[in-house]
């Protein structure tokens, strides 16, 4: 570190001796014109005494104010540099705080977005409206799929409801199918009782597509189901009609969901 007052002190000092020598050469002057001069080779050897110890003053001097102005040059290199390392440190932490805020601000998203899939799944599966939580997911910047944006306001039927509902649907059905092909006692008691086949069984009769289709349904597998429903007749279909646009509400919100959830992951 520069020592700024030991070199005021020696400028001082300098200074003062500089002006000691003009002062006795000017006393030397007064002396010659008052006519007390002195002998002239006395006046030659102070004059040249006085010159010389003025001019090494003189560098002396000028020496001293060389190296303050590189003492001065290097503390204001050195403040410089401390002043710039301490902006890189500040600009550093600023970052690092930035990062770390932006960290957390996309924590906190991703935790809210992820509650309120979570609220989204728990509407599907009761069968509750929707359209709030959606709300909410979209404004994280996604494009909601159709198969949930079509029912949010109502909601889709619950898997349970499609099950407990299916069996009156399917004996409908099976009447409808069963009419006018009545052939024997066996297929006239099956009509008026609305018999019907409880356990999933091979074949392309109405009663063994709605078997498999309930089985489907019971095993949570809608897309299954509808497949099978669609080989019914047209009278069948009719019947099935109501429980089918639910089972499919249900299955394209399902997948829908799966495909938003997907969509959030990339985001």
């Amino acid at each position: 570190m520069v020592d700024l007052a030991d070199l005021a002190a020696r400028f001082d000092a300098l200074d003062t001796r500089v002006t000691d020598l003009r002062a006795a050469s000017d006393r030397l002057a007064d002396q010659a014109l008052s006519g007390d001069a002195l002998p002239e080779d006395v006046i030659v050897a102070l004059t040249s005494r006085i010159d010389a110890q003025s001019a090494q003053t003189d560098a002396a001097l000028e020496a001293a104010r060389a190296q303050f102005a590189e003492e001065v040059a290097a503390l204001t290199q050195e403040l410089d540099d401390r002043r710039a390392e301490a902006e890189s440190l500040l600009a550093e932490a600023q970052a690092a705080q930035a990062a770390a805020q932006a960290q957390a601000d996309s924590a906190s998203k991703a935790a809210a977005v992820q509650a309120d899939m979570v609220a989204l799944q728990n509407a599907i599966d009761n069968g509750l409206p929707f359209a709030d939580v959606l709300g909410r997911i979209a404004a994280s910047g996604v494009e909601i799929p159709a198969g949930l944006s079509d029912v949010a306001a109502d909601g889709v039927t619950p898997l349970a409801v499609l099950i407990e509902t299916y069996p009156e649907a399917a004996r409908a059905a099976l009447a409808a199918a069963r009419e006018g092909q009545v052939t024997g006692v066996t297929s006239f008691l099956q009509k008026q009782l609305g018999a019907r086949s409880v356990t999933p069984r091979e074949g392309a009769d109405p009663d063994a597509i709605l078997s498999r289709a309930e089985a489907a349904a019971q095993a949570g597998d809608l897309a299954k189901a509808l497949t099978e429903l669609d080989a019914l007749p047209d009278g069948a279909k009719t019947q099935m009609e109501s429980w089918t646009r639910s089972a499919q509400a249900r299955d394209a919100a399902i997948a829908a969901m799966s495909a938003l959830a997907a969509a959030l992951a990339a985001n």
